[in-house]
């Protein structure tokens, strides 16, 4: 009897353990499915350095090329914190895509237009008529000092690298009910150069675009694309100027990326599965990368699959892809007022399926004056430098 019960009891035990090992191997089993080894749940890190510490709470950090900084407060141009303004009444300052040249705009009774080398060094300077206030006035500068002034909506003028006039190009639409501020995309070297219209109202009230390209021989305007009923939403030219993308849609509808060559001949049109802002074309892994205001993504050219993507909760404030590392970086933020708040440096490592978070513990300033919100830039290979959020920042992702 009592070896009965015993065998019972043993019975019983091991049919327990039993259960209870089962459903321990069903909850493994399942979470390993939920959160597999590659999971962007398994978050790896990113290692933040940021520059401009001497600069006040108030002053705008600019970075030159040469690691040099200079200061914007509200309208004065610095050399250094706290000193006297080398420039005031500042509306505008432009940086070259290797930060090598700095171009800004003074307004007083004249618009003063000026080129200063990345020391800080005068190249150029011009003088010419103000006619009132002007929110369209902008500068664009190149890395061989050569540059273009926008004003009143849709003129620019050109001026070689000593500040003198080449040539102005008007864009005007024509059209009576309107029209955006035309706009300049161009690659580092001001090769390949578009203008174009980004939005056109129409009498019925529709919109409608059209981008040209220069010949910078003549100055005249050559168009090669134009939609009736769409908006382009943002042009890029490679940094080499062999591709044009631009960005185009209806408000509220999935955009689109149509790709050109130099020449304005058209390579291809894709249809995007979001509302995308900005896309560019990276010829040398033939993908496309766009991003919106809270979405990234990587696209396969020949096959158009997503490579990989992000959405995030907060504004995405600007967006990289670099296809030698397979990594997207994404800057986020909440803005109010000229601070941008709960800045976080989002990486995603496309290939392994991995994603890294760090938020920045200071706010960062927003102001129109000066270039803010640029694309990352690569240096040293694992090092990314984003300007134009009123300080320098470096990351480092590590997956």
């Amino acid at each position: 009897m009592f070896h009965s019960l015993a065998t019972r009891i043993h019975t019983i035990c091991i049919q327990r353990f039993l259960t209870k090992f089962s459903v321990f191997l069903l909850f493994a089993s399942l979470l390993s499915f939920v959160v597999p080894m590659h999971s962007p749940m398994l978050a790896q890190s990113i290692r933040i350095s940021t520059d401009g510490s001497e600069s006040t709470q108030n002053q705008y950090t600019i970075a030159t090329g040469r690691d040099r900084s200079f200061y914007l407060e509200r309208e004065d141009f610095y050399g250094a914190p706290l000193s006297n303004p080398i420039y005031s009444n500042v509306k505008v300052v432009r940086l070259s895509r290797n930060r090598a040249k700095i171009g800004l705009l003074r307004v007083d009774e004249s618009i003063e237009h000026i080129i200063l080398d990345d020391d800080g060094n005068l190249l150029s300077a011009s003088v010419h008529p103000f006619y009132g206030e002007d929110p369209s006035l902008e500068i664009y500068t190149w890395d061989d000092g050569r540059s273009v002034v926008r004003e009143n909506v849709s003129n620019f003028m050109f001026y070689d690298a000593g500040g003198k006039l080449l040539f102005p190009v008007s864009n005007a639409s024509g059209s009576r009910d309107g029209e955006a501020f035309s706009e300049l995309a161009s690659d580092p070297a001001g090769e390949t150069v578009v203008i174009y219209n980004p939005s056109i109202r129409r009498a019925n009230g529709s919109f409608s675009s059209r981008a040209a390209l220069l010949n910078r021989a003549s100055g005249s305007l050559s168009s090669f694309y134009g939609m009736p009923d769409e908006q382009i939403y943002y042009v890029d030219v490679s940094r080499s100027g062999s591709f044009i993308t631009i960005t185009a849609g209806k408000e509220g509808e999935d955009s689109k990326v149509i790709v050109f060559d130099r020449f304005g001949n058209l390579l291809f049109e894709k249809k995007l599965d979001f509302e995308a802002t900005r896309a560019s074309f990276l010829a040398e892994s033939d993908q496309v990368f766009a991003y919106s205001g809270s979405r990234a993504a990587v696209y396969d050219v020949d096959s158009w699959n997503r490579i990989g993507s992000s959405s995030v909760r907060k504004t995405i404030l600007t967006a990289g892809f670099f296809p030698e590392d397979g990594w997207i970086l994404l800057c986020t933020g909440d803005l109010e007022g000229d601070r941008v708040t709960n800045v976080e440096f989002v990486a995603v490592d496309v290939v392994q399926r991995k994603i890294a978070r760090e938020p920045l513990n200071r706010n960062l300033l927003r102001t129109k004056v000066a270039p803010y919100f640029e694309p990352f830039s690569e240096r040293d290979g694992s090092f990314f430098v984003l300007h134009g959020m009123g300080i320098p920042v470096t990351l480092r992702p590590t997956f």
